[in-house]
């Protein structure tokens, strides 16, 4: 039997399409504990109604709101099922999930069962499906990959209830932030994990009044307390330094995250208290950098998750070495997008070599040269600039050709990265190479008008290496990350968009999770 637990808070609008979704489940052996946090509307008048319905549905209500994580743990105390299924009350399920996970749990030694990712779903409904890789995923390494690069919740997972309880695994009572401390305690413990191809849960993403729309002041809080919970357990213990590297990490990139969101001086002295908590536990300070981010989106994507600054001052995208180290007279660009409008005349004007003159404050560059793709232009005035995706979409005249993969080509790029390293020279500024190349198991670049076959990407690659290697040579990075090949693979969904000449981005995940270990081994 599996026992799903749904612990509800004012979701009168939408508890019933909740729990219809379970009831409905293809799945039947079900217990189905409801704990309603002494909600203030109609919640549990909604939810009384559906258990004269459906009798596997058992109600309770707290005497005085407690949390999602406490209600979650008194659901537990009341289960009986060899499962246990969490589920947030303005979610929903697909219909066969539950029958799916209980397949895979029966029929291995996982001491958990996922689905690979979830549907995110907007106010209109509006669906975008964010997922990751599926497989079986044990042993350390592979086990620390999966943590960093999932939606960090506890729900839409099918555990074993007797494990949950033979290693005492109750949740942090706190309103934010719950799942994140929880699940790092989750891994320390696991031994397999089966993540399945199948996102079978939708996630109401931004409703009005749900926790994650909470005072900022209360969410920080909560952080606090969250933290406390996770680094109590690394001490209780005795972690190995993987485990230990990664909750360093998790808790940088997650108040990171919440710096960016401060609004006003008593938010920012929060996070400040807290950030001063994290370097007297973890010994070490916190890097915080400009940083400026040179490359394609995968690169915004690593840096990010690398947690290598508070924020990216510039991201330099659809830009070559090229055209972003030659300075060039500002045109104008007529486009659709004021965002990769800015970017084009980033790229003709050269702004990466004129904001490099002017840096005075310490500085980090995360490059990758994915850029480099792309055809080079020169217009009439002299201008040199890139012929990338986001300039094909504008309204352009016709400019002479420097094609990719050529002598001439190469030649300019090479003396670009001299350019750059002249720049660089005498300035406190650290180099991140990201050594990024193209996927050839997909080979799309109909986008950018030229031929898919594999042969080309082949061809740009080989160019890419050279690339790296000079930039290795005269750029003095302080830290070069290679992908790591288990991971190459590409699929349909990446974080910015789908873009399938991108590796997927769990290889991408597990790059950030290299470069900050590197970082703070240099500091």
């Amino acid at each position: 039997m599996v026992s799903v637990i749904v612990p509800a808070y004012n979701v009168e609008k939408y508890i019933e399409q909740c729990l219809k979704s379970v009831i409905n489940q293809t799945y039947h052996n079900l217990e189905i504990i409801v704990i309603d946090d002494a909600s203030i509307d109609g919640t549990f008048s909604v939810c009384q109604s559906l258990s004269k319905i459906d009798s596997r549905i058992t109600l309770y209500k707290n005497q005085k709101t407690i949390g999602v994580g406490a209600s979650r743990n008194r659901g537990l105390s009341c289960a009986k099922g060899d499962y246990v299924f969490y589920l947030d009350s303005d979610d929903w399920i697909a219909e066969e999930y539950i029958e799916k996970l209980v397949n895979t749990i029966e029929s291995t030694n996982a001491t958990y069962v996922s689905g690979n990712g979830y549907w995110s779903v907007d106010e209109r409904g509006d669906k975008k499906l964010e997922s990751y890789l599926s497989g079986y995923y044990s042993g350390r390494h592979m086990l620390n990959v999966l943590l960093m690069v999932t939606q960090p919740a506890i729900w839409g997972k099918l555990f074993r209830r007797n494990w949950i309880i033979e290693k005492n695994l109750m949740q942090p009572e706190s309103n934010y932030g719950e799942d994140w401390a929880y699940e790092v305690e989750l891994f320390y413990h696991v031994k397999s994990v089966i993540v399945i191809d199948f996102p079978g849960v939708f996630y109401r993403n931004g409703r009005p009044g749900c926790l994650t729309l909470q005072e900022s002041i209360s969410r920080l809080q909560n952080i606090d307390k969250s933290m406390n919970y996770i680094i109590d357990r690394l001490h209780k213990y005795r972690a190995d330094k993987l485990f230990y590297d990664n909750l360093f990490h998790y808790c940088i990139k997650e108040i990171f995250l919440h710096e960016r969101l401060c609004k006003n001086e008593r938010e920012i002295a929060i996070v400040n208290e807290i950030k001063h908590k994290i370097e007297k536990i973890f010994g070490t300070r916190i890097i915080e950098s400009q940083l400026l981010v040179f490359g394609g989106f995968s690169s915004r994507w690593i840096a990010m998750r690398a947690a290598l600054g508070c924020k990216i001052n510039h991201h330099f995208a659809f830009s070559s070495l090229v055209s972003a180290m030659c300075i060039g007279e500002e045109t104008n660009i007529a486009h659709n997008s004021t965002f990769r409008k800015e970017q084009i005349i980033a790229d003709i004007t050269g702004e990466l070599c004129g904001r490099i003159k002017n840096i005075k404050e310490d500085t980090i560059i995360f490059i990758d040269l994915l850029e480099e793709r792309y055809d080079l232009l020169m217009s009439e005035k002299g201008n040199i600039f890139t012929n990338s995706e986001a300039y094909l979409e504008s309204e352009h005249g016709n400019e002479k050709s420097v094609k990719i993969c050529r002598e001439e080509h190469l030649k300019m790029w090479y003396e670009a990265c001299d350019r750059l390293s002249i720049e660089l020279k005498d300035k406190n500024i650290k180099v991140i190479l990201s050594e990024n190349y193209l996927s050839s198991l997909y080979g799309d670049l109909s986008m950018i008008n030229q031929r898919t076959e594999k042969e080309d990407i082949d061809r740009i690659n080989a160019d890419l290496e050279k690339m790296y290697e000079y930039a290795q040579k005269v750029l003095n990075p302080i830290i070069v990350i290679k992908p790591d090949e288990r991971y190459e693979f590409t699929f349909g969904n990446f974080a910015f968009g789908n873009n399938k000449e991108y590796y997927n981005k769990v290889c991408y995940q597990d790059m950030a999770n290299r470069i900050f270990t590197s970082m703070y081994e240099l500091v």
